[in-house]
């Protein structure tokens, strides 16, 4: 079933067309008897942020970056309107796994991260814990199924969207209780694009940019301020076999990080486990070493890899970039200058390695293939 819900572009932006498109598939839910960090979505993330990062000392423009990560290494990450995308981010040799050089650039912008289920935000000070507690509350609840139902394809808008035509799209197909868009802050949007997330994950996107959350108080899905100056509350959670398979060492290091937390054993023999008291962070820090380690990037892709994002910049950079993340020999050969230095702005959408090439090669009027493990650059 597919169901398309039309943003009005603003009047100040009568060329360009913003709107919604929702793809919805059959399907239930159990998220509410699972660990809020160990859904799919969540542990996929949780492998993709201990993958090694490879950069140089270089400045690379915020977008850039996000998009990088995204291409290279299938992290969705949020910007909050509030943190300048036009900002400049100076990567370092140091970073050493993905998740690192997100929270090392977060430092740069003044920022801070939160981790919501498969998605990475990057918002203001103060923000990151009362998002991360919110998504968890919901996730717990008895919130109606299609709320934590993960959609394919589910959320996007193009550059000029207005941030209450969105709020008021999304309300159209989610409703919140006495929900007004208009009684949030007036503001111009640039694109943006989501997949394999669910409607409660995008309402914590959307509504954390004006300092709300999404509650649910048994019958119904509202929003409420946030109050940045309160801590939030911890949380329970009975564990299992996770403290097993963590192992003495990991579990040491954790009761070490996270001194406060209540920690209890229950019950006895098969059904023996632990009862745990301590912030979401806590929470979700504890279950992330027990997410897979990170597939090597090959030369090759599977034909059903597929990427979203966007390359902008010279071509050589551009090259380079490519080369460096999928860790392939780069074959270029002494060119013009101003051949390789012509800039190019391509966005792709759930496109193959291939896909990708070919697109690089037609703006480029170049042939750039994949020739064993080398990106082979041929006048064409």
């Amino acid at each position: 079933m597919t169901i398309y819900s039309w943003v009005s572009p603003s009047l100040s932006f009568l060329t360009k067309t913003a709107c919604m498109l929702w793809i919805v598939f059959d399907g239930t839910s159990n998220a509410q008897d699972r660990h809020p960090y160990q859904t799919p979505q969540s542990i996929a993330l949780a492998s993709s942020l201990q993958a090694r990062f490879q950069s140089g000392n270089e400045n690379l423009p915020l977008p850039d970056l996000i998009q990088h990560w995204s291409v290279a290494y299938s992290v969705q990450v949020w910007l909050d309107r509030r943190i300048p995308s036009d900002a400049s981010v100076s990567m370092s040799e140091t970073w050493s796994t993905v998740g690192d050089s997100i929270a090392k650039a977060s430092e740069q912008l003044e920022a801070d991260v939160a981790t919501i289920d498969g998605v990475v935000m990057i918002v203001p000070e103060g923000l990151a814990q009362h998002l991360e507690t919110a998504y968890w509350s919901l996730a717990v609840s008895a919130i109606p199924r299609n709320w934590l139902r993960v959609e394919d394809k589910v959320f996007s808008w193009e550059d000029g969207a207005v941030s209450t035509d969105v709020l008021r799209a999304f309300n159209s197909r989610f409703p919140l209780a006495d929900f007004q868009a208009e009684q949030f802050e007036y503001d111009v949007w640039g694109g943006t694009h989501r997949s394999k997330t669910t409607p409660t994950v995008v309402a914590i996107n959307l509504l954390g940019n004006f300092d709300s959350k999404p509650v649910f108080d048994g019958n119904r899905v509202s929003v409420e301020p946030i109050q940045r100056d309160a801590n939030p509350e911890r949380v329970l959670w009975e564990y299992r076999d996770e403290i097993t398979r963590l192992g003495k060492e990991r579990w040491q290091q954790w009761r070490s990080r996270w001194g406060d937390a209540e920690v209890k054993r229950t019950g006895e023999g098969a059904k023996a486990g632990w009862s745990i008291l301590a912030p979401v962070a806590g929470h979700r820090e504890l279950v992330q070493p027990l997410a897979p380690p990170p597939k090597k990037n090959t030369a090759s892709d599977p034909s059903n890899v597929r990427y979203s994002g966007r390359y902008r910049g010279e071509l050589q950079a551009i090259l380079r970039s490519l080369a460096n993340q999928k860790e392939l020999e780069l074959d270029l050969p002494d060119l013009p200058q101003p051949v390789l230095r012509q800039e190019l702005d391509l966005v792709f959408e759930q496109a193959t390695f291939d896909e990708i090439l070919v697109r690089i090669s037609n703006a480029s009027g170049l042939k750039v293939i994949l020739a064993g493990k080398s990106l082979r650059v041929r006048v064409d």
